[in-house]
């Protein structure tokens, strides 16, 4: 995982991210595998809709780049979450010329459907979700039938999930012989049985 700036001064001044900064990125490795209950559980909330809009502004004091993104929640966990707007910080964005990402994390636009697995702090390097890219899923719709599903980051269909992992699909989900996957009701469903199943 590594952090990128088209700037060369780096204004974090938290010690214990130095090793994020460094100038050796650390590999993608380095995050820690989850499974599907691990991130069910870990989430302090998971929130499936509509992204409406994303806003980006520089920092004064650190002179970093951190974007609002409000999602128009359709499902969540919790519940009283589903049917409102929703809203959170992170690091990443671009103002002018100057552009912010975290390596790995894939990027949240207007008008995506997702669903995002938000840790309790959203705005810091190690990105919103949980597990980084393992806590960000998009809800791809079907040309010819309209229905909705689930995709991973890296937009492979997913099918299930057994035995607390993810069964995905190969290849692209809009290829015509890409199996069906799960609907968001049944992906929420599973997120509230993993996590009703704590450890």
């Amino acid at each position: 995982m590594k952090f990128l700036q088209n700037k060369t001064r780096l204004g974090f001044s938290l010690c214990l991210l130095g090793a994020v900064l460094s100038p050796a990125p650390l590999a993608a490795s380095t995050v820690v595998a989850m499974d599907f209950s691990d991130i069910s559980q870990r989430a302090r909330h998971v929130i499936g809709g509509r992204i409406t809009s994303v806003t980006s502004e520089q920092d004064a004091a650190s002179g970093y780049i951190y974007s609002t993104v409000t999602v128009a929640v359709i499902e969540a966990v919790p519940a009283e979450y589903a049917g409102r707007e929703y809203k959170f910080r992170m690091i990443g964005g671009q103002v002018g010329d100057n552009t912010v990402t975290i390596s790995d994390f894939p990027r949240l636009q207007t008008d995506q459907g997702v669903v995002l697995f938000l840790q309790d702090e959203t705005a810091t390097v190690f990105g919103p979700t949980v597990g980084l890219w393992q806590g960000v899923f998009f809800v791809e719709r079907d040309a010819s039938s309209g229905k909705e599903s689930i995709t991973d980051h890296q937009r492979r269909r997913v099918l299930g999930v057994r035995n607390r992992q993810l069964i995905r699909g190969f290849g692209s989900a809009s290829a015509e012989s890409a199996p069906q996957g799960v609907g968001v009701k049944e992906f929420f469903d599973q997120v509230r049985a993993h996590r009703g199943t704590g450890q």
